[in-house]
């Protein structure tokens, strides 16, 4: 519908966030899915994602299972910050119940900022 608003940027998606926590982790996984872009695609998310708009949705699914595989080892070439002194740590593995966080947020970015739609439902009931 044309008169209703879209998100046109990221930080318009982080900002339609109910409270700061929220916005905290949607930008906290929206980061690590571009560190996963730089390290196999040496291209960051957003050019990634525009590329994904112009192909066909089978390659959503090309790139999400790699994805989940990713986040399920453990990185010691990538430091991760840690809180407001900025420590640094290598990126472990990401536990199963975390890694759907993970893959959650990028998925609705992806559904809601551009587009994008899945054809598999995630789990959960309305």
């Amino acid at each position: 519908m044309s008169y209703i608003e879209e998100n046109s940027n990221v930080e318009d998606y982080f900002s339609s966030r109910a409270n700061k926590r929220s916005r905290n982790t949607v930008r906290c996984t929206l980061s690590v899915f571009n560190r996963y872009c730089l390290t196999k695609y040496q291209r960051d998310a957003q050019t990634v994602v525009k590329d994904l708009k112009n192909e066909n949705n089978e390659k959503i699914y090309t790139m999400a299972n790699p994805y989940v595989i990713w986040l399920g080892q453990e990185h010691p070439e990538i430091l991760i910050k840690i809180g407001r002194h900025e420590y640094e740590r290598p990126m472990k593995a990401l536990h199963p119940s975390t890694i759907r966080n993970y893959v959650g947020h990028p998925k609705d970015y992806l559904e809601e900022l551009v587009g994008l739609r899945f054809l598999i439902e995630d789990g959960k009931k309305s």
